[in-house]
């Protein structure tokens, strides 16, 4: 029995849309090289999984003299790179929707994936130890960054408060971030219920006209999603007494 939350299964089921629609364009369905583009852009192809075994299991699930994968073949495609790679299905996605920015949030103690590209130095040689690479003779970090790519892979898992401030600059900078505002009289209830994940403040239950998983952005025009979440709380209940405007923001 899976042991995956339900929310997150529904979550997953829609990033996994999102991404088929996303690679297939304007076709009916994801043909070899749209399904390669697929695998390379999510950072699926690394040392142990290559572009030529994507070549196989697409090759393997498409339906007789198809030249296009429909989103049930798509979906079985995916699963069978989560095998190969050793994942669950659900970490399959997710990882996909990570590097492609569809997730809302990154949870305590999820990774997302990134480029080996986006790490800083000191957090290339961290992982490098960890992984018992040596970067001796490493003297720039495009050494660093190409020992990586040789030894460990194309990409790397960030998980912490590492995880949320990327989350938070993706949600910044995305110009298809879906911001909105509630505003709230004096001393009336919200309705919402927040939950911390890493140093964020997510909504969890709340009235029809907040959407589950949104993330806490700004009190009354002071920005607190990269604020401790204790002092982004605080702020919040300060702000109750005398009435106040939340921003909020969902993917």
């Amino acid at each position: 029995m899976s042991t995956v939350p339900q929310s997150d299964r529904l979550r997953n089921g829609k990033n996994l849309r999102k991404l088929f629609d996303m690679f297939r364009g304007s076709a009916a369905g994801l043909d070899s090289a749209n399904f390669a583009s697929f695998a390379v852009d999510c950072m699926l192809v690394d040392k142990a999984f290559s572009q030529t075994d994507a070549t196989m299991i697409f090759s393997k699930v498409k339906l007789g003299k198809k030249t296009e994968l429909s989103f049930d073949r798509f979906e079985e495609a995916v699963r069978q790179i989560a095998v190969a790679k050793n994942l669950t299905f659900n970490e399959c996605i997710q990882n996909c929707a990570d590097v492609k920015g569809l997730s809302s949030f990154a949870c305590e103690g999820n990774a997302i994936v990134v480029d080996v590209e986006t790490l800083t130095v000191r957090q290339l040689k961290a992982k490098m130890e960890a992984k018992g690479v040596s970067y001796a003779g490493c003297l720039e970090k495009t050494d660093l960054i190409a020992r990586y790519r040789r030894t460990i892979g194309a990409a790397a898992h960030i998980t912490g408060l590492d995880a949320m401030r990327i989350y938070a600059k993706k949600m910044i900078e995305a110009p298809e971030k879906n911001e909105y505002e509630l505003e709230y009289p004096k001393k009336k209830s919200l309705g919402i219920s927040l939950e911390r994940a890493n140093e964020w403040g997510i909504v969890k239950v709340a009235p029809v006209e907040v959407e589950l998983g949104s993330v806490l952005v700004a009190v009354n025009g002071e920005r607190v999603l990269l604020k401790p979440y204790n002092e982004a709380m605080q702020t919040l209940k300060l702000n109750i007494e005398r009435g106040m405007k939340m921003l909020l923001v969902h993917k």
